[in-house]
This record gives C-alpha cells, structure tokens and sequence, in this order.
C-alpha cells in the first residue's frame, strides 16, 4: 500500500490567520470567485487586505455585487501595468501576495502580457 506506515496527524499545522496580524495583503484576481471569496475571509479575520482585478470579462452587476458585499478595496488594476502595481504594492505597505489572477477563459490564459 502506497502510504502503509505514514502517520499524516504528525505533519506540521497550518499557520493560522492570527499569524497575520500585522501583515498587508495584496489578492490579485479578487473579482474571481476564489478572489473575492479569500478577500471575504481576510476581512472576516481582521487582516489587512486590498484586491486587484483588470475585470476582464465581468459583468458591470457582477462587479457592483463583489463589491457590496465585501465592502473593502479592490481596485481596477492590470499585472501587466508594472508601473500601477508598484504603485499599489508602495502605497498599500504590501508585505504578502495571494495570486489568483487568471482569465475566464483557458486559451486567454495562456496567452502573454
């Protein structure tokens, strides 16, 4: 058997929210699901946290609904603008990255800044 003899409770924890408490989150892709969702559960933790999304692709209701509902920062913002991402990352005091930044699509996914 492939994990005959492995004890998985001796792994080591998960480092908990808590451990965060000082930090400055950048999400990117928080108009997604996964995005949006991770942003939420910041919030719910009390950690600083700001979003970014191009918005490709989203409806203008989608984009008032995520935004009601998390009441928090997320800001219309390109990765490929290096010049706009130094700019958040600097004026937000950024010290962690979350990336869930990707097209709806697989074929725009793939394809270059």
């Amino acid at each position: 058997m492939l994990f005959e003899g492995v004890n998985f409770t001796a792994r080591k924890p998960i480092p908990r929210p808590s451990k965060l408490e000082h930090a400055h989150v950048l999400v990117t892709g928080a108009a997604g699901f996964i995005g949006h969702h991770f942003l939420l559960r910041l919030k719910k933790e009390r950690i600083s946290a700001v979003g970014i999304d191009h918005f490709g692709g989203s409806t203008e209701a989608l984009k008032r609904h995520r935004a009601s509902l998390s009441n928090d920062k997320v800001l219309h913002v390109d990765l490929c603008d290096a010049i706009k991402l130094k700019q958040v990352l600097s004026d937000q005091r950024i010290t962690h990255v979350v990336n869930f930044a990707a097209q709806a699509g697989v074929s725009q996914s793939v394809l270059l800044c």
